[in-house]
């Protein structure tokens, strides 16, 4: 059956989460335990990982998992972010203004 990944994965978050533990995914790619939780914390691979990230993912037998899937999603969390700044930015004057 044949499927989207960005149906099924919306952030690097739900990536980690293919493994049973963010520790498990840590040293699957070569980091630390702090680091692979900061990873899971902030919803964000770094990109010196992603290499690493979509090999685990293949030896693991993870379908979909490719270097153009994660950046596809680091830039929508990219987008997602700056559109929510100038959301807040323009909604700030108007909000002085009714006070």
């Amino acid at each position: 059956m044949a499927y989207s990944c960005e149906m099924l994965f919306t952030s690097h978050k739900d990536i980690i989460a293919l493994w049973p533990t963010v520790l498990a995914f840590g040293k699957d790619i070569g980091v630390s335990e702090h680091t692979s939780a900061q990873m899971n914390k902030r919803n964000s691979i770094a990109p010196e990982h992603w290499l690493e990230t979509v090999e685990a993912a293949n030896q693991k037998g993870f379908d979909g998992i490719t270097l153009e899937l994660l950046l596809r999603l680091r830039l929508n969390r990219k987008q997602s972010s700056a559109l929510s700044k100038q959301s807040n930015a323009v909604q700030t004057p108007s909000r002085a203004l009714a006070g």
